[in-house]
């Protein structure tokens, strides 16, 4: 539990009790000039929005016997800031002349505003030790919430090494049992790590320092498709004016009901390309493109299109004047992308997107 003392002069406080003779108080000014002490009487306040607090979530602090009663997700409440999001390439492929055959496309997303950090899947389990790299770069130990958008390796294998490095508040995953034993042992594993576990259900909603998470697929009951895929969790995640929309993998079938979702507003300034740009997420996407209409799109995954799939939606994306952007080096140069990663940049009004290579 963070604390914090504020010391007052005695001198200044009888000056503030008894007042100046002949002198009006001036302005507030909230720049402090050489010599002058800024006293802000402005507790920080560890919040939990739109959330209840789980009964009995107490955890001892470690190497000492004091109770922690912070209510989960904590963090330090600063709506105002800005929100950093960035799109990772985890792939495990070298080059163009590696066997393709041990070719992992793979994605994480880590979103961060503050010291509030949400990882939105965690790639495969080859490039687990460059997810936990890049995050403790950028000061990330402790995450408000991790999600897990769907039972597919190159997800979700990166998840059982992250939660021996990191502490995990919350942890999300969509419910569906399915045929994968790996994936049964991570979800068992996060779910006796983090503080909270989340069914996402269908318009769910979350709040973690003013970033809104409402979850729009999969439905619920008889509406879910029963496919791994297609019942993945898909996001609208919005601050103050900023809109991005995340999608796994998601097909035709879903991609039509989130467009036609009357409880929903599908429109987007950023969208994720479902399925890596590839087949099956993008050959009927003409109409989730129309409803969404993002100013940008985001194509994650690795070069590996043998097929040359990706044109089709790249093609798709100029035409209807959609910047693209993609984290991985899509020419011959035998480069590779693996330390390609995107990053938006919003002050919750407008957006930017940087390429890091």
């Amino acid at each position: 539990m963070r604390k914090k003392a504020v010391f007052i002069i005695l001198p200044l406080l009888l000056m503030l009790l008894m007042g100046c003779p002949g002198q009006q108080q001036p302005a507030t000014n909230n720049t402090a000039g050489p010599g002058t002490v800024k006293v802000v009487i402005s507790p920080i306040t560890v919040v939990e929005e739109k959330e209840t607090v789980v009964t009995g979530d107490t955890v001892i602090i470690p190497g000492t016997n004091q109770t922690d009663n912070r209510s989960i997700p904590y963090y330090t409440y600063e709506p105002n800031k800005s929100v950093f999001v960035f799109f990772m390439n985890t792939t495990n492929i070298k080059d163009w002349t590696q066997n393709a055959t041990n070719e992992r496309h793979g994605e994480a997303i880590l979103i961060k505003k503050g010291d509030a950090n949400i990882l939105i899947d965690a790639g495969p389990r080859q490039t687990s030790s460059q997810l936990i790299n890049f995050l403790r770069e950028r000061g990330v130990d402790n995450l408000a919430l991790l999600i897990s958008t769907h039972a597919r390796e190159e997800n979700y294998g990166g998840m059982d090494a992250l939660l021996g490095n990191m502490t995990v508040q919350q942890f999300m995953w969509n419910g569906e049992q399915v045929d994968d034993p790996a994936y049964a042992a991570i979800v068992e594993k996060a779910t006796a790590k983090a503080k909270r576990v989340i069914i996402a259900d269908y318009l769910y909603q979350t709040s973690i320092n003013g970033i809104n998470f409402m979850v729009i697929n999969p439905q619920n009951g008889s509406n879910r498709f029963f496919d791994i895929d297609n019942d993945g969790i898909v996001l609208r995640i919005t601050d103050r004016d900023f809109c991005l929309m995340t999608t796994g993998d998601i097909a035709y079938g879903p991609q039509t009901k989130i467009a036609n979702d009357a409880n929903i507003n599908p429109r987007c300034a950023i969208l994720q390309i479902p399925n890596y740009g590839l087949g099956q997420g993008t050959s009927n996407i003409d109409l989730f493109l129309l409803k969404v209409a993002p100013g940008t799109a985001i194509i994650t995954g690795s070069f590996f299109d043998p097929a040359k799939e990706r044109y089709t939606i790249e093609e798709k994306l100029r035409l209807q004047g959609i910047n693209y952007y993609e984290t991985f080096f899509s020419n011959l140069t035998g480069k590779n992308g693996t330390d390609r990663t995107l990053r938006i940049s919003s002050d919750g009004y407008n957006y930017s997107v940087v390429v890091q290579s």
